[in-house]
């Protein structure tokens, strides 16, 4: 099957078949004989809205001796052929890789030949066209590097002990999240619970000391520990009850499962752990901390910040309460309180507008003194 897609404004033509075929020739017999294919360097335009690239396969082509040689990089090795690019010591022939665009979770690849493809999902033609237009918008663009798929890439670095920088959030294996039409359950011991009711947490948010975190599902929870060997990252359960998940393909226990997909974590200078790799940002990418004047401070008179749930009775000098207050002063349609087991955030506003719905989710988070002093790091992985 080809499909093929003309865009008047941009006086672009899209061809994609499900097999091969000679679309130059198609493109001038539907376009006239001046037509040309988008090509050579330009087509790593494609990456420059991407952002925490992580690069899977980087093929490469550099001249040795009279001929020229074709390399194709995966895991650690990429960090060394980005470099070497950079250098322009290699040229680059195909890259394929995942990250986010527009806060959603993408695959992207193309190669010189003015080829493109992704894995992400699409419903109908209207999806295709749409992604057709985004991709045309950016090979057009001249005023974008070439360089543009690496000015997010994410460098892997094979560790062998646990990354001095604070944990701020873990995420489900993506390919968990994406089986959203499959059947999938944790257990608890004899107790089981569909995944959609199952969160996953860090035990906590310190700098040093094993990476620890939680499997939950209402009031059962399993807890993990990571250890690192000289090539390989470990998953271990230490605490309670015998957690296992179950899908159409295996059941397993969780620790075999997290060896087999390994969830990421994020941390606080911008890298991720994903098994013992570890995905560090470019030297470009600035990271400078929030600064104070990024930080809108509130008067807390008459709020306990060792009380953060208003809770039933509706405690007024808890945190989540205070939160409420100031959202009232807003024009939001409806302001509810979400705490509780697998919550989107603590307290949540929707304003409905006439062509948009805007949603804000509020975390809030108890003082772990009386001084108030703050827990930066845990609240801000729970809005990650």
């Amino acid at each position: 099957m080809i499909l093929a897609h003309w865009d008047d404004q941009t006086e672009l033509l899209y061809i994609s078949s499900t097999g091969p075929t000679a679309s130059d020739q198609l493109a001038k017999a539907l376009c006239g004989d001046d037509t040309t294919r988008i090509r050579d360097q330009a087509v790593f335009r494609c990456f420059h809205d991407f952002n925490q690239l992580v690069i899977r396969n980087l093929g490469m082509t550099h001249r040795q001796g009279g001929g020229t040689r074709y390399s194709m990089l995966m895991g650690i090795d990429v960090s060394d052929g980005i470099d070497s690019l950079m250098k322009a010591e290699r040229i680059q022939n195909n890259i394929f890789g995942c990250g986010y665009e527009d806060g959603e979770p993408r695959t992207f690849g193309c190669s010189i030949k003015g080829k493109f493809w992704s894995q992400s999902r699409i419903h109908d033609l209207t999806d295709w066209t749409a992604w057709c237009h985004r991709l045309g918008a950016l090979l057009d663009n001249d005023t974008i590097p070439e360089s543009a798929a690496f000015a997010s890439a994410m460098r892997p670095r094979l560790i062998a002990v646990r990354p001095d920088a604070h944990p701020l959030v873990i995420h489900w294996p993506m390919s968990l999240l994406l089986s959203f039409e499959e059947r999938i359950e944790i257990s608890f011991g004899e107790s089981s619970y569909p995944f959609a009711e199952c969160d996953l947490a860090l035990s906590n948010n310190a700098r040093s000391g094993a990476l620890k975190f939680d499997v939950r599902a209402h009031d059962k929870k399993a807890e993990f520990e990571i250890g690192f060997t000289a090539t390989d990252a470990t998953y271990r359960q230490t605490s309670g009850p015998p957690c296992r998940i179950k899908t159409h393909r295996h059941d397993r226990t969780m620790a075999e499962s997290f060896a087999d997909d390994a969830p990421q974590i994020d941390f606080g200078d911008g890298s991720f752990l994903i098994y013992s790799h570890l995905y560090v940002p470019p030297k470009e990418l600035d990271l400078t901390p929030i600064m104070d004047s990024a930080i809108v401070p509130w008067d807390w008179t008459g709020t306990n910040p060792r009380i953060e749930s208003q809770g039933p009775e509706r405690r007024t000098d808890s945190v989540q309460y205070r939160v409420i207050q100031e959202l009232k002063k807003s024009d939001y349609d409806i302001i509810f309180d979400d705490d509780g087991t697998g919550e989107f955030a603590d307290v949540i506003a929707i304003k409905v507008r006439e062509t948009s719905v805007d949603v804000l989710m509020c975390h809030c988070k108890y003082a772990g003194t009386d001084a108030g002093k703050a827990r930066l790091d845990e609240v801000a992985g729970q809005a990650l």
